[in-house]
């Protein structure tokens, strides 16, 4: 089965500390709409979780809002309607810990933003910079009325 433990980046997050639910997903059989009891919804609470850092709870509520809910938990669903075969639970578990996963390794490993959050340009970009500005300026210049010179 899945293991007790899910390898999240360099985080391990205990299955335990994992709320996982199952529901009925409405799969079709011709004309006759099936019931099968494996849409899989996996949740956990972002501010008691222990194996994530404040930064991270930080991105992850910034890049995530739509995935949190009133009372602060970060879900994950994954139901699968498209074939019979495929509407099992054990696959919907897995792909909804394969997305969580990808969450969360995307919220740990994204780039830090620099402290003052600007490029610094070298002084050959300066020059290059300001003479484009006042060649554009010359340019913008001549079209104003009263600037004919024949």
């Amino acid at each position: 089965m899945l293991n007790s433990l899910i390898r999240i980046f360099s985080v391990s997050i205990p299955k335990d500390r994992l709320i996982i639910t199952y529901s009925y997903s409405l799969g079709s059989s011709s004309n006759v709409p099936l019931k099968i009891n494996s849409k899989v919804d996996i949740r956990f609470l972002i501010n008691s979780s222990n194996w994530l850092t404040e930064d991270d709870k930080k991105r992850l509520k910034n890049f995530y809002p739509h995935n949190i809910n009133k009372e602060g938990e970060f879900f994950v669903t994954s139901q699968s309607n498209y074939h019979i075969e495929h509407n099992d639970i054990l696959s919907n578990e897995q792909d909804a810990l394969e997305k969580l996963q990808s969450i969360i390794d995307k919220v740990c490993d994204s780039e830090k933003p620099s402290q003052s959050g600007k490029v610094h340009e070298t002084e050959e970009e300066k020059k290059r910079r300001i003479e484009a500005k006042r060649r554009r300026g010359e340019i913008k210049s001549l079209r104003k009325p009263g600037n004919l010179d024949f």
